[in-house]
């Protein structure tokens, strides 16, 4: 089976940019490439190599507010776009509060791509006299014959036994059209790159642009429509450019994949958009698992990760101010042996740590942190920063609901979907998840913690609220003996409340029913020692931070817990009223 090779040469989306536009060339000749990745190189594995007997169009060309007046095929214009936009957010704002008005309503073109279209001729301004728009108008004037030479010299030169540079290369193929010709290395499609002192040898100095060849650039500019996604990071006039690095997946289903998640993206803040953007990306990678081949499915065994590259606004441009790899969560695991269940499970999942994440506010320190501390659970198998951000978040939600006095101030994660995660991440703490003992000390904290404060919204202040009992219990988290002992005062606290409303409600003309609803259950001395033989023989910081992390998650199972989230009809794709730009 033939094959070529793309070199990681940058370590950054440049790279996966000629990767995807080498095989939209081959992909528009009927011939689906598989796309892997290497250590050293992006992978292109073909059933067949094509002949390119025909002229194709690689990308489209982008007309200008002032473009000129010769009219491409299949062009993009950028202005009627502009105005067709307007008018859409127009109509969305003044139908807000009427749904009716929005039912046979039909979206303009290219909606999804907005974003992806007005950030490029942002970048590349002005779009008509850019490499962009110039390389377009030098493929459609190739013939036939050109084009295939043009082709067929781009597969030779990524063929993994080509062994001449690329001076030697495109030198040798000068006669060739246009193969000999450099254009400006434009840094939206190659962020290492920009206006400055720079030569690829360190023997001159200049000012000027860095040159690269054509039919390079070309592949990048094709690359850009296929696994791009950009944003505007909320309250500021920069830009995020994220690209999908495929790991193992043909090119046909990549973008699939790719067009369903820029349909679907939300954006945010900053680091925001890194974390939506893997989250909704796994989510979408769920419907593409194998029928078999292993016991298990990854969605990060198919996508990798995402290049970011964040374009800070300079007034009259905008020049890259970091690089980074986002991972997909290496903790999504979809058991094979029962498809549909896992599928809607791990989705779920997903939406509701969505839910969660979408409602933060990066604009504000404590959240900001909150967002840094998730990224960094959420691209990492580590527990210990996944049960840190889970408490820190418990806190967090807690003031923010008693704060706001409303149901709807914060989402919380559901008891159900953490164990799942938790297990994916380490399977031997079903020893910890399942004890009776742990289960009950965290039904307790959840009572005296989350319980209370929703009883207090609706009027019921039978129980106080225990504020600082997150905090207490983590800050003694790290040594045993003070864990224990903190335990013990919470379970001497929380049963004497139990006690004094036991005894108040016997004086009250109740019914044995109704004082049955309003009593907690106690906690036992079989509770604590079977808690205290986790932490003797667990890691006792891990239990430790399991049961707060638990004690302030939803429990669905528990008909004492409330549910404000169903009560009040919100659900993980009804989170936030979208937001509309014109």
């Amino acid at each position: 089976m033939p094959d070529l090779k793309v070199p990681r040469a940058t370590g950054t989306y440049a790279d996966v940019l000629m990767a995807l536009g080498l095989a939209e060339l081959i992909a528009k000749e009927g011939v689906t490439p598989t796309i892997k990745e290497g250590p050293d190189a992006l992978s292109l594995e073909l059933p067949r190599l094509p002949t390119f007997t025909t002229k194709r169009q690689l990308y489209r060309f982008i007309r200008g507010d002032r473009g000129d007046s010769n009219k491409r095929p299949d062009e993009i214009d950028y202005g009627r776009l502009k105005v067709a936009w307007s008018e859409h957010y127009e109509f969305w704002r003044e139908t807000r509060k009427n749904r009716e008005a929005r039912d046979d309503y039909m979206p303009p073109l290219d909606l999804d791509n907005r974003t992806l279209i007005t950030s490029l001729v942002d970048l590349l301004k002005p779009i008509q006299k850019s490499a962009y728009n110039k390389t377009s108008d030098t493929l459609a004037s190739m013939t036939n014959g050109q084009y295939q030479a043009f082709a067929l010299a781009l597969t030779d030169y990524f063929d993994p036994h080509n062994t001449a540079t690329s001076e030697e290369f495109w030198k040798a193929r000068a006669g060739e059209g246009d193969f000999r010709r450099k254009v400006s290395a434009v840094q939206a499609f190659n962020p290492m790159m920009g206006k400055g002192m720079n030569a690829h040898k360190a023997n001159s100095v200049s000012m000027s642009q860095l040159k690269e060849w054509l039919p390079i650039e070309a592949l990048k500019f094709t690359g850009w429509w296929i696994g791009i996604i950009a944003a505007i990071p909320k309250k500021s006039k920069d830009l995020k450019v994220l690209c999908a690095v495929p790991a193992n997946i043909s090119y046909e289903k990549y973008r699939d994949v790719m067009e369903r998640l820029r349909k679907n993206f939300r954006g945010g803040g900053s680091v925001q958009i890194d974390v939506c953007a893997a989250l909704e990306l796994s989510r979408t990678l769920l419907e593409y698992h194998p029928e078999r081949g292993s016991d298990f499915y990854y969605p990060k065994e198919t996508i990798g990760g995402l290049y970011s590259a964040y374009f800070k606004n300079l007034g009259s441009a905008k020049g890259v101010s970091n690089l980074s790899l986002i991972s997909l969560p290496p903790w999504v695991a979809v058991d094979l042996g029962d498809v549909e269940k896992e599928i809607r499970a791990w989705s779920e999942i997903l939406s509701e740590h969505l839910a969660v994440v979408v409602r933060l506010d990066e604009s504000r320190a404590d959240q900001y942190n909150l967002l840094l501390n998730y990224r960094d659970f959420m691209s990492s198998d580590s527990l210990d920063a996944f049960l840190d951000f889970l408490i820190a978040y418990g806190v967090f939600a807690l003031a923010k609901v008693d704060r706001e006095k409303t149901h709807r101030a914060a989402r919380w994660f559901d008891s159900t979907g953490l164990r799942r995660v938790m297990l994916a991440m380490d399977e031997n703490l079903s020893k910890i998840l399942e004890d009776e003992g742990f289960r009950n000390f965290a039904a307790a904290i959840r009572r005296a913690t989350r319980g209370a404060v929703y009883a207090k919204l609706r009027g019921n202040k039978t129980y106080p609220v225990h504020y600082g009992l997150a905090q207490d219990l983590n800050r003694k988290a790290r040594y045993k003996t003070d864990f224990v002992g903190a335990l013990a005062d919470f379970a001497t606290e929380y049963n004497s409340e139990n006690l004094r409303v036991s005894e108040r409600l016997n004086s009250q003309d109740l019914s044995e029913e109704e004082r049955r609803k309003r009593r907690r259950p106690d906690l036992s001395t079989e509770d604590i020692a079977a808690t205290t033989k986790l932490l003797d023989t667990c890691d006792s910081t891990t239990v430790a931070k399991l049961l707060i992390a638990f004690g302030y998650a939803k429990s669905p199972q528990d008909p004492t817990d409330p549910d404000p989230e169903t009560a009040s009809g919100e659900t993980a794709e009804g989170l936030v009223e979208e937001e509309v730009e014109a």
